[in-house]
């Protein structure tokens, strides 16, 4: 592998990092959110917003965790079984995000169709 191909890796490590840290930020500076929508105009965009990056974060946190093992174990030359343990053990705690995140999508979907039934 090139220089260049390793940059352009680390950058993309950095990149997802960096939004799912942003968005794990937001999420802690504007307080959890509620299940149900507000009522209030200027609440409800600040909550739809909030539900938004933090369904980022979630699913940026898998791809972060996987290419950061990655590009550390190209750029260490670390040993391959330790690299795929470290991607397999942070990918798991990834994947706990990524059910959140889907648990997330699905339960908005289903409170949209419950509220277009009404």
């Amino acid at each position: 592998m090139d220089k260049f191909e390793a940059a352009a890796l680390w950058l993309l490590t950095f990149f997802a990092a960096f939004v799912a840290a942003s968005a794990r930020l937001a999420w802690l500076l504007f307080g959890p959110t509620a299940a149900d929508p507000p009522e209030d105009p200027v609440q409800l965009a600040a909550w739809k917003r909030k539900r938004h990056w933090v369904t980022i974060s979630e699913f940026a946190a898998l791809p972060a965790f996987a290419t950061g093992w990655v590009a550390a174990g190209m750029c260490w030359t670390l040993p391959v079984p330790l690299v795929v343990l470290g991607s397999m053990a942070s990918g798991a705690l990834g994947f706990g995000f990524l059910l959140n995140a889907l648990h997330t999508i699905v339960l908005r979907r289903v409170e949209a169709a419950r509220i277009s039934n009404v």
